[in-house]
This record gives structure tokens, sequence and C-alpha cells, in this order.
């Protein structure tokens, strides 16, 4: 196969790896009693920026799209802050992967990793492969099992960790609102076809209320789903229900043409409208919903807000406009990976609305209550936002504490939200054999981890650098930061003497 791509030997590597597999499932090696290891799963769709970069990443034709890809770890309990790249070293059907021992991490640890494209931190692109979630600066975390192994599939440009393999599974949102806004005790019986039938409970908000998330394998070659929304109370699983309801499955796209989640996703919306709890179901187009989905057009804003220090205890929305002078609360109802949403119905003005005004506020009581304002804002409009309502009353705006700026799309949490921190300087000359301590930890107390560009002349051990032999040491410390404090990299040059 010497004059094969190297996408083409990964696809006939793979079907021997099958055959083998098929053949020889015994030839796995036995693992040690009380070991626990790791699995990562890795999908990738398409090539990434840096590989059509003329970088040495993509020297193949076609290239290969996993070509420099690899890992950096930590917590893993291996007693380091942070690991070397570690490379994908198996093929699968998914993709790469990449087993990892975890036999010294506590109890459900909870590690983390960084997918990256080559070794150089200096490179613009070496963090690589996820859109990040703002403030994660790109990393993933998995909590460890306590006992057993662990394994997990991540998907190229998905932050999401998944614990099954995401591209074999079909998906469908139940999203419910009621009136009296209770939804104890609810959740929904689903089953297709002679298959078992299972339950999703609603584990997640949104404005329009509760949403339940059915997993469907791709092995269902059934084209919808039936199901029941019931309340289940300690004496008896169905004292309320509705009527048998359906959903029309998504059809199941091929990974490498379409390997969003969004793609394998069906969406319902329901609304409570009988004091029994029946239901019926409503046509959804996916926009954010408020209210009662059977009164047409509605008028809706999803409101995003982040806190630096993750506090939001009794922080609100004060929110007026239009009709609506005198102004009312609106409360935060949800978390996601920005910080915390709220919804705010505004009012249904003749002419319709074009611009709308929110604050935030510290408490509900104007008597105590701290707004929250940028720099230079004064007087009593200090904190005001005016946000410009889209036409088809659907609006989605985030917002940053201290910040005066209405974003329309999330934006990125920019590393000066974060504290600084700083490396102490070091030696500038060593003598050929010696040794002289680096600083363990940052400004921060944080612990740095240093590394020698130049092995052959300096070496890093212990905390101490060693010099080898006469010329240019060069190393390199790291720092990676936290939610509250930004990473740091800093370089280092000593003069290695006789």
């Amino acid at each position: 196969m010497k004059n094969l791509s190297k996408s083409v030997k990964r696809i006939a590597g793979l079907l021997v790896a099958l055959l083998v597999a098929s053949s020889f499932a015994a030839a796995t090696p036995a693992q040690a009693a009380g070991s626990r290891t790791l699995t990562i799963h890795l999908h990738r769709s398409h090539l990434s920026d840096a590989q059509t970069h003329a970088n040495g990443y993509c020297a193949a034709d076609p290239c290969d799209i996993y070509d420099g890809i690899n890992l950096w770890t930590w917590d893993m309990g291996d007693g380091n802050s942070t690991g070397p790249g570690v490379l994908f070293d198996q093929t699968d059907d998914y993709g790469v992967s990449v087993q990892l021992d975890v036999t010294a991490a506590p109890a459900k640890n909870l590690g983390g990793f960084i997918t990256r494209l080559g070794g150089n931190w200096g490179n613009a692109w070496t963090k690589e492969d996820v859109n990040p979630v703002a403030g994660t600066n790109g990393d993933r975390h998995i909590t460890l099992n306590a006992t057993g192994d662990t394994e997990v599939w991540i998907k190229q440009g998905d932050p999401g960790v998944y614990t099954y393999n995401p591209l074999t599974v079909r998906y469908v949102n139940v999203h419910y609102t009621r009136a009296d806004g209770n939804f104890t005790g609810w959740n929904v019986y689903n089953w297709i076809g002679s298959e078992a039938a299972t339950v999703a409970d609603f584990s997640s908000s949104d404005c329009y209320g509760k949403v339940a998330t059915i997993m469907i394998p791709d092995s269902v070659s059934d084209s919808s789903i039936n199901y029941i929304v019931r309340k289940s109370v300690t004496e008896n699983d169905w004292s309320l229900q509705t009527d048998d309801l359906s959903a029309t499955l998504t059809s199941i796209p091929l990974a490498s043409t379409d390997p969003s989640i969004a793609s394998r996703t069906s969406d319902v919306w329901l609304v409570d409208n009988t004091a029994t709890g029946g239901t019926e179901t409503v046509l959804g187009n996916g926009h954010l919903d408020y209210g009662t989905p059977t009164t047409g057009a509605r008028s809706a804003l999803k409101v995003h807000y982040y806190r630096d220090a993750g506090d939001y205890t009794g922080w609100n929305i004060w929110h007026f406009g239009g009709s609506n002078s005198a102004g009312a609360q609106g409360d935060f109802i949800g978390t996601d990976s920005y910080g915390k949403f709220a919804c705010v119905q505004y009012p249904t003005d003749t002419p319709a609305l074009t611009e709308y005004s929110i604050l935030f506020r510290s408490t509900n009581d104007w008597a105590t209550a701290v707004k929250d304002t940028a720099p230079g804002e004064t007087g009593m409009s200090a904190g005001n936002r005016v946000i410009t309502l889209a036409a088809d009353g659907q609006t989605e705006v985030w917002f940053k504490q201290g910040k005066n700026y209405v974003y329309t799309a999330e934006p990125e949490l920019e590393a000066p939200q974060k504290s600084l921190q700083t490396v102490k300087a070091i030696v500038s000359k060593l003598k050929k054999g010696k040794t002289a301590a680096l600083p363990a930890k940052s400004s921060r107390n944080l612990v740095i981890t240093w590394t020698s560009f130049t092995p052959s002349i300096c070496s890093v051990a212990s905390g101490k650098v060693k010099g080898l032999k006469v010329g240019a040491c060069k190393l390199s410390a790291i720092q990676r930061g936290n939610t509250l404090v930004q990473a740091v990299t800093a370089r280092r040059s000593i003069t290695i003497t006789k």
C-alpha cells in the first residue's frame, strides 16, 4: 500500500481491525484487577483551518483529517497538573480513539483535556478541535467512574462529552409548558413498535417550559415514536396522563454527510390544556416560544447573562418599554454554558415595538438593589440596556457583567475578564552539571508546568533545571489558569556555561 493516501490506508486498516476484532474477540489483553481506564473516541468531519495552511500538518494529498491531532490532559490521577500530547493510536468505526490509564485518579475525579493540533503551544491553531463554550477556552471535562472504566465520545466542533456514540442515536425533544408552572412528577413514557418502553424526564428548561430528550438508536427502523406525557406519584405512575401521542423521527443521515446532532433531532411542542393534565400537539418552528402556543404570534426575548465570579444569587432582570412603562421583574429560569438566562414577554403594542429595555439588579427590593453598570455610567439611566427587537418577535441577546454592549450572538469571554498571573524570573546563567530550582507556582499560587525546548542542552525534572552542555537553554512555563484566572505561558532562557 506504499502509494495509497493516508485516508485510504486508514480505511483499509479499519477493515482489517474489524475483521481481526470479530475473529479474535478474546485477543484484548486482560485488565489488571482494580485498574481503571478512560477511552476517548474522536470523530472529525472536515479539515480545519490549520490543516489547510502550509504548516506541515497536511502534507498528504488528500489530507488525512486526523493528521497531528492529539490530547493534552490534566488531573487524570498521574500526579501532574498537565500532561504531554497523547496520540490517538487506534482506529474504529467512529474515527480514532485512545485509552488512558486512570487507575490512580480519585473516585469520581473531574479530569480535563484539550484536543489540539501539533505540539507547539505557541501556534495559534493549537486548540483545534472544538468550538469553545464561552469561558472554557476549548477545555472539556470528564467525571471518571468511581470504579471500573470510563468511555466517552467527542465530535469536532461540538463541546459535548457523550457517554454514548452520538452518531448512532437520534433524538426527540419534547417541549412542554403548563399554565400552573408545576412540572413536579411529570415525565414522558415512550415506545417504538415492539421495542421496550423507556421513560424520559423533563431534565432541562427553555423559554417554552421544560424539555425531555428521548434517545433512539439508529438500529430502530420505525419512522415514528409513540409517547405519553404523564404525572407519576409515589403510589401511582399514571396519576395523570395524556392520550397517546406520536412524533415523526428524522431520517438517518450519514455521519460523513452531516455529523451534526441537529440533523438527528426532532422537536415537538406540547401545552397543558385541561385541569387534569391533557395536552395537545402544537406545531413548532424551533424559535423561542413563550406563553401559550395556540395563541399564535408570540413576542419573546431570551436574555443571557454572565457574571465574572459566577455568583447570581439574588440577581434578576427589570424590563420596561412601550405600554409596560412602569416595568416588571423577570427571573432567571435556567443555566447554560454561558451563564444564566431569562425569558421575557414584552408587550404586543400596536404598532409593534422595535426597542425594549432591561437592566440587571442584585435583589428584587429597589430600596437596596445594586444595578450592574459599566464604568462611567451615572444617574437614573445607569445600567439601562436598550435592545433592538427582531421583526419576527423572537429576539435573543447576551450580556456581560460591567459591559454596556448588547451582543446578538454568543460572545467569547475574553481573558482580560479573568485575573492575571505571572511567572517569576529564573537564573540567567548556570554551570554545566549544576541544577537550579524553578518556580513551582505562579503569582496566583497555581502549579506551573516546565518544559525544555533544548533537551540536549538542559533538562527539567523534579522542579529543577539541569545544565547538560554549554549553550543556550530554552524553557517554557505553562499555567493553564481556571475559571477565575487567565492562563499564562512564559519563555525563559539560561546560558549554560563551563
